[in-house]
């Protein structure tokens, strides 16, 4: 965790309540402080800006996945099958593996890179929930209650619309 000093965002909770680290939130009268951490505790992640989503069969090959997520300015791609997330592939999974070996790795399978059964949000789960997800995976799939795709959440995402909370309970 940095220090305090560094204006960084501290992802420590205890349990059951994000907490919120930084020194300009120490300056905020407790009201503000108090609307804050409710709105962040009742505000549902559909609200946070997912991003649309690309999505491809575990079949697509690893060169052709490259290509659609550099046409679409997407770093992270959704594996589904039968409207189900299967997997998660993103630029990070795609570059640790082809640092030597692109030359072979370029037409496998995106199944034999992905992360597979990713953790994912509902669109009606809460901010709170997703800021603490985030902070354990870059790219989360956001999710309907049938578990259909909608979107993913990234840490840019989440980080403007915290961003945006906090402007607004400042200027309250």
């Amino acid at each position: 965790m940095a220090s305090p000093e560094t204006g960084s965002t501290s992802m420590t909770n205890p349990p059951g309540q994000l907490r919120i680290d930084d020194p300009s939130l120490q300056r905020m009268p407790g009201q503000a402080q108090s609307t804050l951490n409710q709105l962040i505790g009742e505000t549902k992640t559909g609200l946070m800006g997912i991003r649309p989503f690309l999505h491809i069969s575990p079949e697509t090959t690893i060169c052709r996945t490259i290509e659609l997520m550099y046409d679409a300015d997407a770093s992270g791609v959704l594996i589904v099958q039968a409207n189900q997330v299967l997997g998660i592939v993103t630029e990070r999974d795609i570059l640790q593996r082809a640092t030597e070996q692109y030359e072979r790795i370029s037409q496998q399978r995106v199944a034999d890179i992905m992360t597979p059964c990713p953790t994912s949000l509902k669109f009606s789960d809460s901010v709170q929930t997703a800021i603490k997800q985030i902070a354990q995976f870059r790219h989360i799939p956001v999710v309907d209650q049938s578990n259909q795709p909608l979107g993913i959440l990234t840490p840019y995402r989440a980080f403007e619309f915290v961003d945006a909370l906090l402007t607004e309970v400042a200027e309250s």
